[in-house]
């Protein structure tokens, strides 16, 4: 089942957004402790200024690589999904059905690179 909807994959290429950002802004504590070490006094995990210096860092680290996925993967890829049933049935027996779901996913092909004489 798709997000949105239609043939596009917009599940994964969700994912893949928030992965990208959640994993850029993980260093954000380590930031964060880093500021402790420099200064206790002023930053430390019960004040404002160092969890202030915790988001902001982690969301311009996270901001980097989302907009990288973004460049990467601007739209979702296609998604065509065929589903096939198929029933079987072996003498007076109770009919057996078999239910086969097929995935393809249409990739872009990557040019290969020209050398310029």
């Amino acid at each position: 089942m798709t997000l949105l909807g239609g043939n596009l994959n917009w599940d994964d290429w969700a994912k893949g957004l928030v992965a990208a950002f959640i994993g850029g802004g993980a260093g954000a504590f380590s930031a964060g402790l880093s500021a402790i070490i420099v200064d206790h006094n002023d930053f430390n995990i019960y004040t404002l200024k160092f969890w202030q210096l915790v988001f902001g860092t982690f969301v311009i680290g996270g901001l980097v690589p989302f907009f990288a996925y973004l460049h990467q993967k601007p739209i979702p890829d296609v998604k065509q999904v065929t589903t096939t049933v198929q029933t079987t049935t072996v003498g007076a027996a109770t009919p057996k059905v078999v239910e086969t779901v097929k995935e393809t996913h249409v990739e872009p092909i990557i040019p290969k690179e020209t050398k310029d004489v």
